[in-house]
C-alpha cells in the first residue's frame, strides 16, 4: 500500500510542487494528474470483483488532492484525468477479474505529445492543431 501511495499520490504532489513556479508564469496554467475511475466512491460497486484496494485507495486520495489543490490555487486549473483502461500487467489482470466485457486499450506507438494532450492545451478542441 505504501508503494501505491508513494507513486500515485506523493508522486503527483511532488511533481506539482516541482512545477508550480512554471505554472504560475503561464497565462493559462493547467496541471493534469493521472487518475482512474477505480478511485471513485460513486463507481465502486461497478468494480467490485477487482481486488485492488491499495491502487483504488491511492487513486481516491489523488482525486482528493487534485480537488484540494484546484480549490486552493487562484489561477492554476488542476484536472484529474482518467486515461481509460490501459493494457499494462495490472490492467490485464484487472480485465480478467472484471470479465471479458472490459477491454484494455494499447497505446499506439508513435503518438505525438501534441496529439496525446491536444484536448487540454487548446481552448477549443474543435480548432485545428497548431504547429
Amino acid at each position: 500500500m505504501h508503494r501505491h501511495f508513494d507513486i500515485h499520490v506523493l508522486g503527483a504532489i511532488r511533481l506539482y510542487q516541482a512545477t508550480v513556479g512554471l505554472l504560475e508564469k503561464s497565462s493559462n496554467p493547467k496541471f493534469l494528474i493521472i487518475s482512474s475511475a477505480l478511485g471513485s466512491n460513486g463507481l465502486m460497486d461497478g468494480y467490485a470483483p477487482m481486488q485492488m484496494i491499495a491502487y483504488n485507495m491511492a487513486k481516491a486520495a489523488v482525486n482528493h488532492a487534485a480537488g484540494r489543490i484546484h480549490r486552493e490555487e487562484d489561477r492554476i486549473v488542476v484536472i484529474p484525468v482518467q486515461p481509460g483502461w490501459i493494457a499494462t500487467d495490472m490492467g490485464s489482470r484487472a480485465a480478467v477479474w472484471a470479465g471479458s466485457e472490459y477491454k484494455a486499450e494499447r497505446i499506439p506507438s508513435g503518438v505525438a505529445l501534441a496529439d496525446s494532450c491536444y484536448f487540454v492545451i487548446t481552448e477549443n478542441p474543435n480548432d485545428p492543431p497548431v504547429d
